[in-house]
């Protein structure tokens, strides 16, 4: 017997290990799709398993210097099903304008996807005077139809150190113009004329809906320059200087809608299609409710300008059309705009149906001509026995949240019926009120419970937490790890404010003293540039024991206990 399962084990042995691996699915896209020469992009890896091996990025360096790169992964377990996600970043930078393929990066025996990108050539002009601090802004077109879109980009390059930065927002001679921005801010490096910078560029969609002569006035950025020779512990304030500076203003031309479009609704847009789904393909039978769902989709404009579906009127078929749903898709290169319409459509008799084509004029920008999306003809054929019209009348079809439909119908009923669900009825709306009558009573009781005040204990553990995350904190400064301080600065600063939402470290900097606020900034640069020497862990430790001694006594002084009351903003 013992032999028996010895043979067993060694033939499940070999089959495990003759077995084809399981090869995980790894994935690469960029950060943005506007690459230059001499700007940074993040380039990303993403598994959705456990790689063979770690990865060969050779292939890379023919076209790009690699500044800098990460590894993480995380872990998500939903309904027991557990899933594991690891990713690589990138920061990349470009060695010659031109069109890419990056070719499948290999890791071990799994390999990534192919992606290309294009490269475009530094066609920047020289920096101006002042080259520590630029302010740039650009239209993607100065030439446009109304209500058509236009990109507005603007772009900080800057050498030096900044706090309390801030842009203002585009402000357009046309008063009902619409100004959307395109998502988050993308930060990124750049080289002009042998000079390091750090880009924060900023998109905004801008919809203009007069013609003629539209001007957007120049931006302004306001922030404070702090020099790097400025003592940690001995601040002097003539070393902060404040800076303005000014886009350009831009003068566009707005087009009218032009006169060879004939057409009710003005749709103009780099592309515009539209599609149809069907919750049954097949099998159409009278009475059975079928789901038709229409979507138009528009590049380069947004939802609430596109057109509502008409739908003409079949004898045999009833149709019921639910409320649209609308969705605009912010991203770089612009807004997409969605419109989706679900019509329940039920048929009241057997026999062939044609259903008419959807067709929806619109104004191509790119070719500046009129095009046709269409919905071509649809031609179906319901089974069944014919039901009479008038047993349909009160059906009413809705949609459950899988979106297909379900029809829900009233019979006749005699008098004697009436009058019982009529009763019914009454005792239902009774029972209701008696319920919100008893809830009201249950909401004014509780209010009037004295609320819980924070104990004693509650302050105590806060102090507990406190004092580890000040240890962890010191230990990563003795260390000189950037990541653990980060880490341990986020803790200590969630004891100190406990009912706020602190994300990032960038947020505890609009808290703080000035001192402590540039020691925080020199680490987040310390984690976004491994190069960057004018981080010191020892002095970032000191000035923030000195910043709590401080508030204490300051909270001593008002007799007051309450620790997160100690930590205010600082203005």
């Amino acid at each position: 017997m013992v032999n028996h399962f010895r043979f067993l084990f060694i033939i499940l042995i070999t089959l495990i290990y003759l077995s084809p691996a399981y090869a995980a699915k790894i994935s690469a896209f960029v950060d943005r799709t506007d690459i230059r020469v001499n700007e940074s992009f993040t380039m990303t890896f993403e598994s959705d398993g456990s790689v063979d091996d770690d990865p060969d990025f050779k292939p890379l360096q023919v076209y790009f210097d690699i500044l800098n790169q990460s590894q993480g992964s995380n872990m998500t377990i939903i309904n027991g099903k557990v899933t594991r996600k690891s990713s690589w970043k990138l920061s990349l930078m470009a060695k010659r304008a031109g069109q890419f393929t990056i070719p499948e990066i290999e890791f071990g025996r799994d390999r990534s996807s192919a992606i290309s990108i294009t490269v475009a050539a530094d066609t920047v002009n020289a920096p101006t005077k002042d080259s520590n601090l630029i302010l740039e802004a650009e239209v993607s077109n100065k030439s446009v139809y109304v209500q058509s879109q236009i990109i507005y980009t603007l772009r900080l390059f800057r050498a030096v150190n900044l706090q309390n930065a801030s842009l203002s927002e585009p402000r357009l001679n046309d008063a009902d113009a619409l100004v959307i921005n395109l998502g988050e801010d993308k930060n990124y490096q750049t080289t002009r004329k042998n000079k390091r910078y750090l880009v924060t560029e900023r998109r905004y969609s801008i919809f203009p809906q007069q013609s003629g002569k539209m001007v957007i006035a120049p931006v302004v950025f306001t922030g404070q320059i702090v020099s790097r020779s400025q003592s940690f512990f001995s601040p002097n304030p003539s070393n902060v200087k404040t800076k303005r500076l000014y886009t350009k203003e831009i003068a566009l031309e707005v087009k009218p809608i032009p006169a060879i479009y004939k057409h009710t609704h003005w749709l103009p847009a780099r592309d515009l299609q539209v599609s149809e789904q069907w919750s049954k393909e097949t099998e159409f039978n009278v009475g059975d409710p079928i789901t038709r769902t229409i979507t138009i989709k528009a590049f380069d404009l947004t939802a609430s300008t596109l057109p509502e579906i008409t739908l003409d009127d079949i004898n045999g078929i009833k149709q019921y059309p639910d409320q649209p749903i609308k969705k605009d898709q912010a991203k770089g290169s612009g807004i997409t705009g969605t419109r989706q319409e679900k019509i329940a459509l039920i048929p009241t008799q057997a026999g062939d149906y044609q259903l008419p084509e959807i067709v929806i004029p619109w104004w191509n920008t790119k070719s500046n001509r009129v095009e046709i999306a269409r919905l071509p003809a649809r031609k179906i054929t319901v089974t069944g026995e014919s039901v009479p019209l008038s047993s349909l009348e009160t059906n009413t079809p809705t949609h459950d949240v899988n979106g297909d439909s379900k029809t829900i119908s009233t019979v006749e009923v005699n008098k004697s019926t009436q009058t019982s669900t009529t009763n019914s009825l009454w005792f239902i709306v009774s029972i209701a009120l008696l319920i919100v009558w008893l809830l009201t009573l249950l909401v004014w009781f509780l209010s009037r419970r004295p609320k819980k005040i924070k104990t004693k204990k509650d302050n105590e553990d806060i102090h507990i937490n406190l004092r580890k995350a000040r240890s962890n904190l010191k230990s990563a400064c003795n260390s000189a790890d950037a990541d653990l301080c980060k880490k341990a600065l986020l803790d200590w600063a969630h004891c100190i404010w406990p009912t706020e939402r602190l994300n990032n470290i960038g947020q505890i900097c609009q808290r703080v003293n000035p001192t402590l606020a540039e020691q925080i900034d020199r680490l987040n640069k310390a984690l976004y540039d491994s190069t960057d020497s004018n981080w010191q862990p020892d002095s970032l430790y000191e000035i923030l024991v000195s910043f709590e001694r401080d508030n204490n006594q300051q909270t001593s002084e008002n007799k007051n206990n309450a620790l997160p009351s100690l930590y205010k903003v600082q203005t």
